[in-house]
This record gives C-alpha cells, sequence and structure tokens, in this order.
C-alpha cells in the first residue's frame, strides 16, 4: 500500500475541490428554502407544486453529476499518482538492483585486490628467501673459487717446483747418461774379452747329441746370472726343432756355471741377462 503522504500537490487540489462541494451541496441542501415544510395552504390559494419538486430534482442531479465527476477526477488523480509511484518503485527497483550489482562488483573487485595482494606478499616472501639462498650460493661459490684459486696457485707453485726438480734431474740423468757412456765405450773392450771367455767354457761343457753335431740348426738362449756369473735360469726362445738339441744346449750352460764375469758391479750389469745363439758349429752372443 502506498502512503497518501506520498502524493504530490497535483492530488491534493482534486481532494481539496471535492471536500469544498461537498461542503457546499450538505449547506445548499440544509439552507435551500424548498426543503422547508409546507403548511396546507388556506382555502382558496393554489401553489405551483410540481414546479418545485422538479427544481429540486434538477439540483440533486447536478450535484450528482459534479461529484461523479470529482469522483472520476479524484480516481484519475489517484490512478496517475499510482502509476507515478509505481514507475518511481520501478526505478528504485531498478537502481537498486544496480547497486546490489555495483556491490557485488565491487565486492568482487576487492576480492581480487585481496588476492593479488597476497600473491604479491607470497611472491615477495619467495623472493626475499630464492635472493638469501642467492646470495648465500654466491657467498659459497666465491669461497670456493677463492680456495680453487690457492689450491691452482700452490699446484702452480708445486708444478714449477717440480718441473725444476725434473730439470734438474734430467740434467743429471744426462750427465750419468754420458758417463755411462763413456763407461761402456772404455769397458767395450772388457765385454768383449769376458763374452769370448764365456763362450769358451760353454763350448767345453757342451755334450752335442749324436747325429747333430754337422746340423746347421741353431737355437736362441736366455741366460740369466746372479753375482759372481752363477747362472740362476736357462730359458729356450728360439728351438732347433730338435728337443734333443734343446737339451743339450741348456745342459751346457748349467754346467759351466759359474760363468767369467767382471768383479765390478757396473761391469756386471751387462751380463746380468744374456741372449746366446747356439750351433752345434759355433756359440754367438747376439
Amino acid at each position: 500500500m502506498f502512503k497518501l503522504s506520498n502524493s504530490n500537490s497535483s492530488y491534493r487540489i482534486p481532494f481539496v475541490v471535492s471536500v469544498s462541494l461537498h461542503l457546499v451541496l450538505v449547506l445548499f441542501l440544509v439552507l435551500s428554502p424548498e426543503s422547508k415544510q409546507y403548511r396546507a395552504p388556506s382555502a382558496g390559494v393554489e401553489h405551483p407544486i410540481v414546479q418545485a419538486v422538479a427544481l429540486k430534482q434538477a439540483s440533486l442531479d447536478e450535484a450528482v453529476h459534479q461529484l461523479d465527476q470529482i469522483k472520476h477526477a479524484k480516481q484519475r488523480a489517484e490512478a496517475r499518482t499510482l502509476k507515478r509511484l509505481s514507475m518511481k518503485n520501478r526505478q528504485e527497483a531498478r537502481a537498486l538492483k544496480r547497486l546490489n550489482m555495483n556491490k557485488k562488483k565491487a565486492a568482487h573487485r576487492l576480492f581480487l585486490q585481496r588476492a593479488e595482494q597476497k600473491r604479491l606478499r607470497l611472491q615477495t616472501v619467495k623472493s626475499k628467501q630464492l635472493l638469501k639462498k642467492t646470495t648465500a650460493k654466491l657467498v659459497k661459490e666465491k669461497a670456493a673459487q677463492q680456495r680453487l684459486a690457492k689450491r691452482r696457485a700452490d699446484q702452480k707453485k708445486a708444478l714449477a717446483k717440480k718441473q725444476a726438480e725434473l730439470q734438474h734431474d734430467l740434467m743429471q740423468s744426462q750427465l750419468v747418461g754420458e758417463k755411462k757412456n763413456l763407461h761402456i765405450a772404455h769397458s767395450h773392450g772388457a765385454f768383449d774379452a769376458y763374452r769370448a771367455r764365456i763362450i769358451s767354457q760353454i763350448e767345453q761343457h757342451w755334450v752335442i747329441p749324436p747325429g747333430d753335431a754337422n746340423s746347421k740348426a741353431s737355437c736362441q738362449l736366455l741366460v740369466h746370472l746372479a753375482a759372481g756369473g752363477k747362472v740362476t735360469s736357462v730359458r729356450v726362445l728360439r728351438s732347433t726343432g730338435r728337443a734333443a738339441l734343446d737339451r743339450s744346449a741348456k745342459v751346457a750352460v748349467m754346467r759351466a756355471s759359474p760363468l767369467p764375469v767382471p768383479k765390478d758391479p757396473a761391469l756386471f750389469s751387462s751380463f746380468k741377462t744374456l741372449r746366446l745363439t747356439l750351433k752345434p758349429e759355433a756359440l754367438r752372443h747376439t
């Protein structure tokens, strides 16, 4: 229901007019001379009664017509007022709907803003943690690089020192080699003399099997000597193709032990291992 106080001035004017007309009609009916009671006229006097009644009915009809017009005007005014109020209510409803939609949108925007702020805070925390980890990693890497640089510097110094030592050793080795070569050159004549004595001693102990004396086959033996010329082992490197001849050659070497070798350790080192080629006709150092 709509309150009457919400109507505008266009509703008040018809209402005032209607009330005024009603008051006028009531006063007219009450104060009108036609409403008075008439007594019976005197004998012999005639009055126009029909005409009075007709005038009264016409006034009533006119008043009713005016009241109907006022009523219709009032109804039209109320209808217009109700229509305006209905339009106003619809406008207010649409405005309220828009307001609610705007509130929802604002709430959604606020939710998104808060979510974005939360995401940014988390991202900031993660960035700080990552920066902290990266800084710690860089510090460790820098310390490791410093240790590596120091280790490389130490290795470089050690390598330079080792190279210097190797250079010195190489020079010493070259000197020793040169001395050794000189010694070998000087002892070459002695080596040939001892070799001749070894061959002669082995020939004295070699007993060639029958049937192989004129054989041109040969075998190569590897002879190992200990100090004093003692034979420690004999091994066949290349066979004559005759097992008996190979055995007789090995036996001859073992029987000739100890072989004549120099007592000088420097010269004896050349006689520790001998490669001997044995033939029925001769023995030759290879």
